[in-house]
């Protein structure tokens, strides 16, 4: 007899990382995440899919990622999870 474990769906997994806020959105210098746990990573991509480095600082539940270096355009953050679970926000660097 098989019995299937669905102790955790991808449903919880999807609600974790979709929780975080973007702000100011355009942004000239500096974006503020909230809501962003230690254990989930950012990469930033430009619409062409370029990764991009960026500076970063976490306080509490809130990161400022340093953007001034960026070229004016559109841009994507993607949150990770260690479950593997993404987010994108798209902004708009001034």
């Amino acid at each position: 007899e098989y019995t299937a474990d669905t102790s955790l769906s991808n449903e919880d997994i999807v609600d974790e990382a979709s929780s975080i806020y973007v702000y100011p959105n355009p942004a000239a210098d500096m974006l503020n995440l909230i809501n962003l746990k230690n254990n989930e990573s950012i990469a930033v991509y430009d619409l062409l899919g370029k990764k991009h480095l960026v500076k970063q600082r976490r306080k509490m539940n809130r990161t400022i990622v340093h953007i001034s270096t960026l070229k004016t355009g559109i841009y994507i953050i993607q949150v990770t999870n260690i479950k593997g679970a993404t987010k994108s926000i798209r902004f708009i660097k001034k």
